[in-house]
């Protein structure tokens, strides 16, 4: 049999194999190839601690810039990506942005919104466990340290959340108002913002299969997140049937084996990327600057992470009592070009609504600006009642002074 022939095969057992798994999770198999040699690699994590504008053909010009900062968990120097709030939105609640899992694909995923807008909250996206090595984090070898995915994933995120509370001050103002200002007024200011920061609660975005991650945050700091959005999450009955760990470490054999490997070939390959995310993720054409963001977080250290999802282990076991228990408002984006359901969502969670919006399975990245308007609008009513409370403790405070 051919090579070529060899190949198909191999594409359409790899997909039908992993059937079972949100649509999203294709993406996460769209390339590990073309390793950077050493000085490449060297260079692209220089951008630790520099800035990253966003290269946008479609959205308005736009002053906003994203900055690609260092964290350290439990070992792993990992990175985030970090766009402060903008004038008048500094006590509002920050956005925590949860990239998919998968080939190429890191905190790059989240840039078209967080820069879709002159005006906003805090919003961060980290890179988790193993991904965003283009951008510095450290890349992770399982034979020689292992996870617990997504528990592991989601610690990490947790950790990130506690370093930016105790190292950002969104609140805190400019030293040319200092200068002018009184020390009365100062004490105060100062005062109320590390008041605020302590009451004000998160809001956790996710990005299509890692909407475990987002339930997980949430399931587990109910006085940390105020609101989740599921953008395309899997539909209820993948994220309440866990996967059999026979199945798991089946999957994970092939993904590591011979045929996985042939499999990954394939699936690097740029115009296989761009022919799955047409069918796959967008509405439209898929856009140069995707390609090219993905191509460079390929690599064979980039690996591990993709397998892992790809394997099932994110759906490991069910979210069923974690999704009922929930208290905070959620909220589901769903592509109108989206065949999918996820009505069950909101028949049976508290507080669960669904906005359609243009676009297919990566509506952040495809409608940014159209998403992002959502999102704040969604937190927006969610936060009165806290608002009014926080305003009520301000003037009690005020008064006091």
């Amino acid at each position: 049999m051919k090579i070529c022939n060899v190949r198909l095969f191999i594409f359409t057992f790899a997909t039908l194999t992993n059937a079972f798994h949100d649509v999203l999770s294709y993406d996460c198999r769209l390339s590990w190839r073309r390793l950077k040699d050493r000085e490449k690699i060297d260079a692209t994590r220089k951008l630790g601690k520099t800035v990253v504008k966003s290269t946008r053909s479609s959205l308005p010009p736009s002053t906003v810039e994203t900055i690609v900062r260092e964290y350290e968990y439990d070992g792993w120097k990992l990175t985030y990506r970090y766009r402060p709030a903008t004038k008048g939105y500094e006590n509002e609640p920050p956005l925590f942005l949860i990239h998919p899992v998968g080939i190429g694909l890191a905190s790059w995923f989240w840039d078209r919104m967080m820069t879709a807008s002159s005006n906003g909250p805090a919003m961060i996206a980290p890179n988790l466990i193993g991904c965003g090595i283009s951008e510095g984090s450290a890349e992770w070898d399982p034979d020689k340290r292992g996870l617990f995915v997504p528990l592991d994933w989601v610690k990490g995120c947790e950790a990130l959340i506690r370093h930016i509370q105790e190292n950002e001050d969104f609140s805190s103002p400019s030293r040319k108002s200092i200068d002018n200002t009184p020390l009365p007024a100062i004490l105060f200011k100062s005062m109320w913002s590390s008041f605020n920061r302590d009451e004000r609660k998160w809001t956790v975005i996710s990005q299509g299969g890692l909407a475990p991650i987002a339930v997980l945050l949430a399931a587990r700091n109910p006085n940390l997140v105020g609101n989740i959005v599921m953008a395309s999450p899997p539909q209820w009955k993948e994220m309440t049937t866990p996967v059999p760990e026979k199945i798991l470490a089946k999957n994970l054999s092939f993904f590591k084996g011979f045929f996985g490997d042939i499999a990954f070939d394939v699936l690097e390959r740029r115009g296989t990327i761009s022919l799955f995310s047409n069918i796959f993720l967008f509405s439209n054409p898929c856009d140069g600057v995707w390609l090219d963001s993905a191509e460079r977080e390929m690599g064979e250290q980039a690996r591990p992470p993709v397998a892992v999802f790809n394997a099932g282990f994110t759906f490991n076991k069910s979210l069923e009592r974690e999704l009922l228990a929930l208290g905070q408002p959620t909220l589901i984006v769903q592509g109108q070009d989206d065949a999918r359901t996820r009505d069950e969502y909101c028949v049976k969670m508290k507080k669960c609504t669904i906005k359609k919006l243009p676009g297919k399975n990566v509506i952040p990245w495809e409608y940014p600006s159209q998403f992002l308007e959502v999102v704040l609008g969604f937190i927006s009513k969610s936060e009165v009642p806290q608002r009014e409370r926080l305003s009520k403790e301000s003037r009690e405070v005020s008064n006091g002074l």
